[in-house]
C-alpha cells in the first residue's frame, strides 16, 4: 500500500522515483545517524557547551557553530522513517538517542547556568523564550529540506545548512540555564521552541519519506493510509497544540510592538510640540497599583511642568491605553548647531520668527528716519522703538534736535516708512531739544572749518540785545530767555557802535542824532526762545519790542517762541538764564 501512496504523490507532484539502491543507502544513513552511540552523546555534550557560552556572550557565530555540531536532527529523521516503515528497532533506538540527547543538553545548560561569574540573561537567550508560528514554519521547511537532501545522494552537502536553519540545541541549553536561574516561565518557552521543531521536522520529513517510498525498504507489516495516519496522529496533535500556543504568542508580540510604536509616536509628538525637545527613550514600564506606569526620558530645553505631563497622559489614555500613568524625566539640554538652538518649542520658533521680523522692520524704519533727518540741521535719531508689529506697526522715535520736529515732518517720515515696509504704520516722534554751542553762539548747522567768526561789533550788539530782553522779562515771574535768533529781511545789517548809543534830549521829534542811528535799510527780525510758567500776552511782547527799538535799534521786530515750564521753590519761581556765551544767530 505504501508503494501505491508513493506512486500517487509521484504522479501528482511529477516527482521522479529514486532507484532502489539509492533508497537503501539513504535508509542506512538515517539509521546510522539515529543510533545512540558514544559519539552521538559526545557531540551533544560539546554542542551544548558551545551553545551555552555562545548564548552567554551573545555571539551569533558561536551559536551557529553549536548547531553544526549538534546531532539531534538525525534521531528525528529516524523516528519519522521508523513510523513510515514500521521499523520498531529503529524507532526504539531513535527515541532513546533523542530523549537522552535532550536530557544531556538541558543538563549541560543547567551546569553552565550555576557556574560562577554568570552574566545573567542575555538577548540571545530571551529571543528563544518566545516562539511564534514563524519558528514552526521554519521547522517545517527545515524538515522538508533535510529529508529531501537525505534521500537525494547528491544533496547530502546541504544538510549542514539545514542544521543551521533550525534551532535544536540552543533552546534546550537555554532552558537548562534558565532553570538554573529560577526563570521557569522563560525556560518553558525555550523548551516549547524545541518541541515545535521536533514535531514539525518529524511530520515534514515523514511526508518526504512517504513520497519517495522509503518505507518499502523495511516493512515487516504492510501498512495502509489509515495506518500511517494513526501513527502520526500524536505528532499532528502536538503540532496543532503548539501552533495554537505560538500563534497566541505571535499575537501578543504583535500587539506589544504596536503598543510600543504608538506609545513612542505619541510621546515624541507631544514632547516636541510642547517644549521642542525629543524623546530620549522609555526608562521603564510596568503595571502598578496606580495603573500601567510609563517612565519616559526627554531631552528638553526646559523641564516639563505637571500640567504639561497631565495633558500628555490624557492623550496617551485616549489613543494608546486607558490606564497609563505617565512620568516624564526631564533632562535639560541646551543643544545648539551652527544655525542656532536645536530644541525649540513651536511657540518659541514663532516668537523667534516674530523677533526677526520685528528686527528687520526696526532696521528698515531706522535707516529711513536717519536718511530723512540728514536734511534737518542738528537733528539726530537717538532711539527707535516698536509697540506693535503684525497689523499696524507703531514706532516711537526719540530725536535730539535744536527745534521740535513738526507734525508735517512726522507725516513725511511716516509715509516714507510705509513705502519701505509696504504696510500702514504709525509714527510718534519725541523731540529732545538739544543746543550745541561754541564760545560765540549756539550751533544749529555744521559749521565749516573756514567759516568766518563774528566781529567784536556783532558780539557787542547781540550782547546788548540779550541783556535788554532778559531785563524786560524780569517783570514776568519765572520767565527766562533761552535763545535768540536774528535774521534780516534785505540789505546788509551794520551793527552800531554800542559805546556811542546815546539819545539827544534836545531833539524836537525825538529822533536820534546822526551818531547814534543805525545805518540799516532792512528790518531786524528777532525770535526769542523763552521758557515761562505762564503765557506772555501779545501786548506784553509789543511793550518789550518798543523797549528794544528805543534802546537797541529802531527797526527791530520781536517775536517770542514760548515754552511753558519753570522751576518752583518755596520762595517762589526761580529764574533761569543760560550763560551769556550761549547767544546765537542765524542768517539766511
Amino acid at each position: 500500500m505504501s508503494e501505491q501512496i508513493s506512486a500517487f504523490f509521484s504522479s501528482v507532484l511529477k516527482i521522479s522515483r529514486i532507484a532502489l539502491e539509492d533508497r537503501r543507502e539513504a535508509y542506512r544513513e538515517v539509521r546510522d545517524g539515529s543510533w545512540p552511540r558514544r559519539r552521538f552523546y559526545v557531540l551533544v555534550a560539546l554542542s551544548a557547551i558551545i551553545a551555552g557560552y555562545g548564548l552567554l556572550s551573545g555571539s551569533v557565530a558561536v551559536i551557529i557553530g553549536a548547531m553544526l555540531v549538534a546531532p539531534l536532527m538525525g534521531p528525528i529523521f529516524g523516528i519519522a522513517l521508523s513510523l513510515v516503515s514500521g521499523d520498531v528497532k529503529l524507532l526504539r533506538a531513535s527515541l532513546t538517542a533523542e530523549i537522552f540527547g535532550v536530557f544531556l543538553a538541558v543538563l549541560f545548560g543547567y551546569l553552565i547556568g550555576i557556574m560562577p561569574y554568570n552574566l545573567g540573561i542575555t538577548s540571545e537567550m530571551l529571543s528563544r523564550t518566545t516562539p511564534t508560528v514563524f519558528d514552526l514554519a521554519i521547522a517545517v521547511a527545515s524538515g522538508l529540506a533535510g529529508a529531501y537532501a537525505t534521500v537525494q545522494p547528491r544533496l547530502n552537502a546541504a544538510l549542514p545548512g539545514v542544521a543551521i536553519s533550525v534551532a535544536l540545541i540552543p533552546p534546550l541549553t537555554t532552558g537548562g540555564m534558565l532553570i538554573a536561574m529560577g526563570k521557569w516561565d522563560l525556560a518553558w518557552g525555550a523548551i516549547m521552541l524545541f518541541l515545535a521543531n521536533f514535531f514539525a521536522i518529524q511530520l515534514a520529513s515523514a511526508f518526504i519519506f512517504i513520497i519517495y517510498d522509503m518505507g518499502s525498504i523495511y516493512q515487516a507489516v504492510k501498512v495502509g493510509p489509515a495506518g500511517l495516519i494513526v501513527r502520526f496522529i500524536p505528532s499532528a496533535i502536538a503540532v496543532v497544540a503548539i501552533g495554537f500556543f505560538m500563534f497566541n504568542t505571535l499575537r501578543i508580540i504583535f500587539e506589544e510592538r504596536v503598543f510600543q510604536a504608538d506609545l513612542k509616536s505619541v510621546l515624541q509628538s507631544e514632547i516636541s510640540s510642547r517644549t521642542g525637545g525629543q524623546l530620549e527613550g522609555i526608562a521603564s514600564q510596568k503595571q502598578t497599583e496606580v495603573g500601567y506606569e510609563v517612565v519616559a526620558v526627554a531631552l528638553t530645553p526646559s523641564p516639563f511642568e505637571p500640567s504639561q505631563v497631565e495633558k500628555i497622559e490624557k492623550m496617551l489614555r485616549e489613543t494608546v491605553r486607558p490606564d497609563i500613568y505617565l512620568i516624564i524625566r526631564s533632562l535639560q539640554s541646551k543643544d545648539n548647531s551652527a544655525v542656532g538652538q536645536v530644541f525649540q518649542a513651536p511657540e518659541d520658533i514663532e516668537l523667534m520668527r516674530l523677533s526677526e521680523r520685528k528686527s528687520q522692520m526696526l532696521s528698515t524704519a531706522r535707516s529711513t528716519v536717519e536718511s530723512l533727518l540728514e536734511g534737518v540741521p542738528g537733528a539726530k535719531l537717538e532711539g527707535l522703538y516698536s509697540t506693535g508689529i503684525e497689523n499696524e506697526p507703531r514706532f516711537t522715535a526719540n530725536i535730539s534736535t535744536p527745534d521740535a520736529i513738526t507734525p508735517e515732518m512726522v507725516g513725511q517720515i511716516e509715509d516714507a516708512i510705509q513705502d519701505k515696509l509696504g504696510r500702514n504704520v504709525r509714527l510718534i516722534v519725541r523731540s529732545i531739544i538739544v543746543r550745541d554751542a561754541d564760545k560765540h553762539r549756539y550751533i544749529y548747522d555744521p559749521v565749516p572749518e573756514d567759516a568766518p567768526e563774528l566781529s567784536q561789533e556783532e558780539i557787542d550788539f547781540q550782547t546788548l540785545l540779550w541783556d535788554e530782553i532778559s531785563e524786560g522779562l524780569e517783570e514776568f515771574a519765572g520767565a527766562a530767555l533761552i535763545d535768540i535768533k536774528l535774521t534780516r529781511i534785505k540789505g546788509e545789517m551794520i551793527p552800531p557802535n554800542v559805546d556811542e548809543i546815546v539819545r539827544d534830549p534836545d531833539s524836537e521829534d525825538g529822533e536820534q542824532s546822526e551818531s547814534d542811528t543805525f545805518n540799516v535799510t532792512e528790518q531786524i527780525m528777532v525770535l526769542a526762545e523763552v521758557r515761562t510758567p505762564f503765557p506772555i500776552a501779545p501786548e506784553d511782547v509789543s511793550i518789550l519790542e518798543q523797549r528794544l527799538r528805543e534802546r537797541v535799534a529802531d527797526n527791530i521786530v520781536l517775536s517770542m517762541n514760548l515754552t511753558l515750564g519753570g522751576t518752583a521753590t518755596a520762595q517762589g519761581w526761580q529764574r533761569y538764564s543760560p550763560a551769556l556765551s550761549g547767544i546765537g544767530t542765524t542768517t539766511p
